[in-house]
């Protein structure tokens, strides 16, 4: 028969000591606490088996724990397992001559009952006929040598004749000769060591062993790791020496320090080789090697053991390590990642590491508590962990020990992809349910649908619908599509062309996104505009137009109620009132989505018999240039209107044979009081009063007219005359007052220009002629065109003038309401020339309004003669849009008269004024100032329309807006038309008055929020950094670590709207000193390194960020300055 292969056994032999002195590494550097009385449980590989100084069998293990067994042996054999239960046995003798075993825990069982009871023999241990269980060898009682295999009966040996051989002691098993053959060795009758592989019997001739107390001898070991073993004695000198198969021995010690008693081979230092163990002359148990150095074996407690001599010692042989197959990583779903394999042995203590191996960092150590098992011989084990993301992992099975502490973990070593899927969502479609035309109103329904591919492990589909006024709703699957419905919440949608953005997210934290089609909203209800009030005749048809009105879409449909019980539809519409009274004309404008808005206009409709008489007398002859009379039986008004300084008179300057005085006073610049006194050949006297922002002069016959003025004004009225050089039909009293600032409404106008308009003085006699002026002026001479018109007389509602004099005031203010223009000279400007629009008359005439616009270093617009309620239209011309920065202005204003527009285009936003970026979000992409000479109060509406470069909103056309500068913040406006050709951008928006504008699109705006020191391992620094988009859209964002100020690192991070992402920096810093970390502007935080004397590795301390505190050093400079103050207060006393 042959011995399992040598080399083998080596082999593991060799890591089971490895194991070995890794567990005793462990346990000396823990420092746990030991019990030395008992080791169950113990994960420390037994050394050794003896009697301890009371005589009881105790283990002792490769940590110094010790475990008594409970037992009184007379001879100990080697401690091994000899069932295959998992746990070892100890075979030894009794008094009485019982083989016997005992267990780890205790267990005993009787093998034999023909033993020697002599202490001077040994009991020998192994698996000498190959079949994989080992026997127990010992000296029968007649000195023969016996077998006996747990489970089994007794036997005895018989050589190769046949015949039974004679033993003074078994020694053990093993390839002794080094032919590859178990050998049984033991001692012949006269102690001589033979070994007989059960054909041969062969001897060493060496029989020079001690035998004083015992038998100094122990069981074949392979020391010195050659693959062949040798019998460790005591020999008769009383040292420690090793025979070899040719009877050989080597000397380990010298000066006989061992006893003459059992010795054996065991692992006792932890190096890769056994030592011998052995009893010293003084009983302690102690330990020698082959370059002879020598110790005491210790408890744990690190004094040495005492033993009873004369059994000596006995070598446990640990279990061999459980053979580990199969292993594999899996990935069976998600991001499970599996771990499963077989073991020939019961396990009772697992480990496994799982790890990245890009970063070689360890995210997680699977023990026995994480792995199931099941089956025997072998036993399958199945571990599961679950990663936290995506990635490549690494699982390294790192022990698979069984209860005896024998370890079969090879490194085996598996790698796993886990790539969990990503949902994608497509065809996100967003239709009215109720309404065909494409726009939806407050409580119109909207169904929502998507598909979504890649859905397993799906969490949830979400449609972000705020510009509808729903924060989100929930998509539900229905046959592989998703659906939702949302109704619009009128109270918190936007007006506008909108679409919802379905999300898909997956447990796994994926998420896509698309957007759906774009659905208009229109909750902003319409503006009604019926018009300007107005007086007509009975049986005279009057006229509706509701043109005025406005909605940020269409205004569908006009209903009229004319308030006498008739109605009409249309824009436009006209009706007869055939009685006269006072009606209230109500237009009713209704949007796409059925929001409406009313407006009233009252019509005063008069009795058609009013006649009106003019009788004209001829004029007086004279001998210088004539006068003319005119006499009516109603009373007659002369007007006359100039936009710019003008002198107008109303009535022709009268020469005759008596000399007479015509003095003309006119004021232009300050408010000024203009008295003109005529003098005729019978005492008349006229009275003239003038008040002016920029000199206007009206006169009126017999009219009392009450004038109202914005600056002082003195005002002179002379007591009514007759005039006796004129001939009429009865006396005439005449007053004459002027009014400016809103243009006297009249009937049947008669224009009459004065194209060279001067002042001509005549003297002839003296006459008292009273004259009341502040800067009286001869000559005023006129720029730009003038028109003068004359009509029949009306009556004037208003005439409040408000200053127009100075400069054009200043386009930077950080607040505007409106705002009042200051008028003044544009010097130098050129006029543009201006567009001419039609207003109705109170009594249904047409009175043209007229627009003139002069370009300087801004647009200035005059606009003379705009009625009440009725919208005023000016196009910039093209020239000079740029510099306005407007392309049109549409005013509508509150009240008849004249009034002045200015625009102008910004370089910048005023300085108090917030971020527009960091306020709305967005990126302006023109300022532009429209300032009007009206106040607020005064302006009904106001609508600008702004042309813009196509490549300045960067492909964002759609999401152009208008904000006005209202009290330091931007307030937005809806664009009611974006028109793109030839790469510009028109947009047009209504607001409520003038003042500063900012064109603007929406932008991303993109800024790191947080920076961390994340982690510190050795020299490596990680650096996280928070970046979030306040902004409309997707942006991206430069990234740059600084290391001291320096940048070491770049990265580019993309956000979607209102989002945030984590950035990470790795960096070493491998030098001393102190290193402060940011992410752009945001600190991170700082530390300093040093290097401790003598080692070579550096010493972090952390420099937190600043909280606010005083540091040591800052007290220490406090104190030294005031110790400085003191001396110094000393010497000077």
């Amino acid at each position: 028969m042959h011995a399992p292969n040598a080399s083998r056994r080596g082999a593991r032999s060799l890591r089971a000591l490895a194991v070995v002195a890794l567990l005793v590494a462990t346990a000396f550097a823990s420092g746990a606490a030991v019990d030395t009385t008992t080791a169950a449980g113990s994960t420390s590989p037994p050394v050794a088996v003896y009697e301890d100084d009371s005589g009881t069998l105790t283990a002792v293990y490769g940590n110094g724990t010790t475990q008594s067994l409970g037992v009184s042996p007379t001879v100990v054999g080697p401690m091994r397992n000899l069932d295959d239960d998992g746990a070892l046995e100890i075979p030894y003798t009794t008094s009485n001559g019982e083989l016997r075993v005992v267990d780890t825990a205790g267990d005993t069982a009787t093998l034999a009952s023909d033993a020697s009871s002599s202490v001077k023999t040994r009991l020998g241990v192994g698996d000498w006929d190959g079949d994989g269980t080992p026997s127990v060898f010992y000296t029968t009682s007649n000195g023969k040598l016996g077998r006996v295999t747990p489970g089994e009966s007794a036997t005895v040996v018989t050589g190769p004749d046949g015949k039974t051989l004679a033993t003074n002691s078994p020694v053990g098993v093993a390839d002794f000769d080094g032919d590859g053959d178990a050998d049984l060795v033991y001692l012949g009758s006269s102690s001589t060591v033979k070994y007989y592989d059960g054909q041969t019997v062969e001897s060493t001739g060496n029989s020079n062993l001690g035998s004083n107390n015992g038998i100094g001898i122990g069981p074949p070991v392979d020391v010195d790791g050659d693959g062949t073993a040798r019998v460790p004695l005591a020999t008769g000198s009383n040292n420690i020496g090793l025979m070899a198969a040719d009877g050989t021995v080597t000397t380990l010690t010298s000066n006989g320090p061992a006893a003459k008693a059992g010795v054996a081979g065991g692992n006792w230092t932890g190096d890769s080789a056994p030592e011998v163990l052995f009893v010293g002359t003084n009983e302690r148990l102690r330990w020698a090697t082959l370059d002879g150095e020598t110790g005491t074996v210790d408890d744990a407690s690190g004094t040495p053991i005492t033993v009873t001599g004369a059994p000596g010692v006995s070598p446990a042989t640990p279990p061999p390590e459980p053979r580990i197959s199969n292993y594999a990583v899996t990935n069976p779903d998600g991001r499970t990642i599996q771990m499963a394999f077989d073991s020939s042995d019961s396990l009772a203590n697992v480990s496994v590491a799982v790890t990245d191996p890009e970063t070689d960092t360890t995210v997680a150590t699977l023990t026995e508590r994480d792995f199931t098992a099941s089956g025997s011989a072998p036993t399958h084990y199945e571990g599961t962990y679950t990663a936290a993301s995506d990635g490549t992992y690494a699982a390294t099975l790192q022990t698979a020990a069984d209860a005896d502490g024998a370890d079969g973990a090879d490194g085996e070593r598996g790698t796993v992809e886990i790539a969990t899927p990503t949902p994608t969502v497509s065809n996100v479609t967003l239709t009215a349910v109720n309404d065909d035309d494409g726009i939806v109103g407050d409580g119109d329904e909207l169904r929502v649908t998507a598909t979504v591919a890649n859905e397993s492990a799906l969490d949830s589909v979400v449609a972000t619908a705020s510009s509808f006024g729903v924060d989100s709703i929930t998509l539900d699957d229905a046959s592989g599509e998703y659906r939702g419905t949302l109704v619009v919440d009128g109270s918190k949608a936007t007006s506008g062309s909108h679409a919802v953005t379905i999300r898909a997210t997956n447990e796994y934290d994926h998420t896509d996104r698309a957007t759906s089609t774009t659905v208009r909203v229109d909750v902003t209800p319409p503006r009604a505009d019926a018009g300007p009030n107005r007086t007509v005749e009975a049986g005279t048809s009057v006229g509706f137009d509701g043109d005025g009105s406005t909605d940020n879409t269409n205004v569908e449909t006009y209903r009229w109620s004319f308030g006498d019980g008739t109605s009409a539809t249309g824009r436009t519409a006209t009706h007869t009132y055939e009685n006269a009274g006072t009606y209230t004309a109500t237009l009713t404008a209704v949007d796409a989505v059925g929001q409406t808005d009313t407006d009233t206009r009252t019509i005063t409709v008069t009795d058609s018999s009013t006649t009106t008489t003019t009788t004209t007398t001829e004029p007086t002859t004279t001998t210088e240039p004539t006068t003319t009379t005119t006499t009516t039986t109603e009373p007659t008004t002369t007007s006359t209107t100039t936009t710019e300084p003008t002198t107008t008179t109303t009535e022709p300057t009268t020469t005759t044979t008596e000399p007479t005085t015509t003095t003309t006073t006119s004021t232009t610049t300050e408010p000024t009081t203009t008295t003109t006194t005529s003098t005729t050949t019978e005492p008349t006297t006229t009275t003239t009063t003038s008040t002016t922002t920029e000199p206007t002069t009206t006169t009126t016959e017999p009219t009392t007219t009450t004038s109202t003025t914005t600056e002082p004004t003195t005002t002179a009225t002379a007591e009514p005359t007759t005039t006796t050089p004129s001939t009429t039909t009865e006396s005439t009293t005449t007053t004459t007052t002027t009014l400016t600032t809103d243009p006297t409404t009249t009937a049947e106008p008669t224009p009459t220009t004065i194209t060279e308009p001067t002042a001509t003085t005549t003297t002839a006699e003296p006459t008292a002629t009273p004259t009341t002026a502040s800067e009286p002026t001869t000559s005023t001479t006129t720029t730009e065109s003038t028109t003068t018109t004359t009509a029949e007389p009306t009556t004037t509602t208003e005439s409040t003038t408000p200053d127009e004099t100075g400069s054009d005031g200043s386009d930077s203010s950080g607040t505007d309401s409106g705002g009042t223009d200051s008028g003044g000279t544009d010097s130098g400007g050129t006029d543009s020339g201006g567009a001419r629009s039609t207003s109705e008359t109170a009594d249904g005439g047409a009175e043209d309004v007229e627009t003139s616009v002069v370009v300087t270093e801004r647009v200035r617009v005059n606009v003379t003669r705009a009625n009440a309620g009725e919208a005023v239209a000016v196009d910039v011309p093209a020239n000079a849009s740029e510099r306005a920065g407007v392309s049109r202005l549409v005013v509508t204003p509150e009240r008849n008269g004249s009034f002045s527009l200015t625009a102008r285009r910004l370089a910048d936003a005023p300085e108090d004024a917030v971020s527009l970026e960091a306020r709305a979000g967005v990126e302006p992409v023109r300022y532009v100032s429209v300032r009007s000479s009206l106040d607020a109060a005064n302006v009904s509406g106001t609508t600008l329309t702004l042309d813009a470069n196509a490549s300045a909103l960067d492909g964002r056309q759609g999401n152009v807006a208008l904000y006005r500068l209202e009290n330091g913040s931007w307030s937005r406006y809806a664009t009611e038309r974006v028109v793109a050709e030839n790469g510009t951008v028109t947009v047009r928006s209504r607001v409520p008055a003038t003042g500063v504008f900012a064109l603007a699109s929406r932008a991303a705006v993109v800024s790191v929020t947080d920076a961390t020191v994340a982690d510190r391992t050795g020299d490596e620094v990680l650096v996280a950094a928070t970046v979030r988009n306040t902004g409309r859209v997707m942006g991206t964002r430069s990234l740059a670590l600084t290391v001291n100020g320096t940048a070491v690192a770049r990265a580019n991070v993309t956000v979607p709207p209102g989002e945030t992402r984590t950035v990470r920096f790795s960096r070493d810093v491998a030098g001393t000193g102190r290193y402060a970390f940011a992410v752009n502007d945001t600190r991170a935080g700082a530390f300093s390194v040093t290097r401790t004397p003598g080692t070579a590795t550096p010493t972090q301390t952390p420099v937190r960020k600043s909280e606010g505190g005083l540091s040591a050093a800052f007290f220490g400079t406090v104190a030294i300055l005031a110790g400085g103050a003191l001396l110094v207060a000393r010497r000077l006393r």
